[in-house]
């Protein structure tokens, strides 16, 4: 059974730990800048907690390397000089690639695994990264590590280096972004004069509901409001009654769900949602409106 170790004693290596263990994987145990974050990493994966890095990567076939991106080129330096044959050396950043790790060693492999799962806690519930994908970046196509990390039983699939910030920027949409957009929700309601605690648990059931209708329908089937419907009249006076700052946001996320209506409407003339929502003239005819929603 393959010996892992972590220089990272975080939210990310810490619940990494745990779940590898869970899969029965043998988790050696934990290095980490601050020795009692290592003991406590060490304590939720009954492991042992390392006083020096080399001494952990002495003790491992893996190792994982589950620090801040800034500090992923510095850390390999370190235990670099320490590394042996056969080792293999992970990172789990979604936006670094292999790079970072420069001048391998000969006969040790490196390999970035990246859970696409927002991590809050190292004592976060197993039960959402049982079902969380996985990306991998191999060094070298014919490597045997897909066939072992398969044994997790998550979805795998191999990216290139290249592409990695661009993916972690699709990352990002899917999660801080959406976050950014609840925030911005809130303040609108709280602008409207609704007290703060309507609005703090108010919009929770219309945005689960509608994730929960994402996930299991899929964007087209999913969408639902004015840009859909072509409520030209409706689109027109939110754009006049938000602030400045938040109309351009509108604008542009109201075009991509434009794009969504147009697949799903094909039947519908919506190149008056088009102008209004390219900032264009707002005027529009309020018969052709109401025909082209029937």
């Amino acid at each position: 059974m393959v010996q892992i170790g972590f220089i990272g004693a975080g939210k990310v290596g810490t619940l990494l730990g745990r779940y590898f263990r869970s899969k029965a994987f043998e988790v050696v145990g934990y290095y980490s800048h601050r020795m009692e974050d290592s003991q406590q990493s060490a304590i939720l994966t009954d492991s042992r907690a390392f006083s020096e890095a080399a001494s952990l990567v002495a003790a491992c076939e893996w190792v994982f390397l589950t620090v801040g991106d800034d500090g992923l080129s510095e850390v390999w330096q370190r235990i670099r000089p320490h590394l042996r044959v056969g080792q293999v050396i992970f990172h789990c950043s979604g936006a670094k690639s292999l790079a970072v790790f420069t001048n391998v060693p000969a006969g040790v492999e490196t390999c970035s695994l990246h859970p696409l799962l927002a991590i809050d806690s190292g004592n976060q519930s197993l039960d959402a990264i049982k079902q969380a994908a996985f990306t991998v970046e191999l060094a070298t196509p014919d490597s045997q590590l897909l066939n072992q990390l398969s044994g997790l039983g998550n979805p795998l699939t191999v990216i290139e280096g290249a592409q990695k910030i661009r993916y972690h920027a699709a990352c990002v949409f899917f999660s801080n972004l959406v976050i950014g957009s609840v925030e911005n929700g809130t303040t609108l309601f709280e602008a409207c004069g609704l007290p703060k605690d309507f609005t703090a648990t108010a919009w929770q059931p219309l945005f689960l509901a509608n994730a929960r209708n994402l996930v299991e329908n899929g964007p087209q089937a999913a969408l639902t409001g004015p840009v859909e419907r072509n409520d030209l009249s409706t689109v027109t006076d939110h754009l006049k009654a938000l602030p400045n700052d938040q109309v351009a946001l509108y604008e542009l996320l109201s075009r991509f769900l434009l794009q969504i209506a147009q697949q799903k409407h094909p039947e519908i003339d919506y190149s008056d949602m088009e102008r209004i929502l390219q900032n264009e003239e707002n005027g529009y005819d309020t018969a052709k409106a109401e025909t082209t929603r029937k």
